[in-house]
């Protein structure tokens, strides 16, 4: 009885797996983090790309056309994400360009670094941009 009296190797067995518990969920935190920031760069791309082809074509379709392109370059399924162009002035010299995808959150609580929920099972990241077209 004396021999496992002084014996700490349980404690520290304990102390180790929860250690590694919290160092595994602080590791998915940040690999979802990451997937999202992708895909904030990736919508970023396609708003601009989406824009810049509609004003060099004059084709808001064309424009609508290279945003998904992008978007399904950078894995990013058309399912869960829009791509808009439209002319914003009335002379119809301005096009912008809107892309909006839905990212899944894969940990909870995620969301409270971003201001949401944190039970939301998913994150809307948006970007924009505007283009000047220059008339013939």
């Amino acid at each position: 009885m004396m021999r496992l009296k002084g014996d700490r190797r349980g404690s520290v067995m304990l102390e180790f797996v929860a250690a590694c518990m919290l160092v595994l969920l602080i590791w998915a935190g940040a690999c979802n983090l990451a997937l999202i920031l992708k895909d904030r760069l990736v919508v970023a791309t396609a708003a601009r790309e989406a824009g810049r082809a509609a004003a060099v074509t004059g084709d808001a379709g064309e424009g609508v056309r290279k945003g998904y392109e992008v978007l399904k370059a950078g894995n990013i399924d058309s399912g869960r994400a829009t791509v808009v162009v439209r002319r914003d002035t009335p002379q119809r010299l301005m096009v912008k360009s809107s892309v909006t995808c839905r990212t899944p959150v894969a940990i909870p609580g995620l969301m409270i670094l971003f201001g949401g929920s944190p039970w939301e099972k998913e994150v809307a990241v948006s970007d924009s941009a505007v283009f000047l077209t220059q008339p013939p």
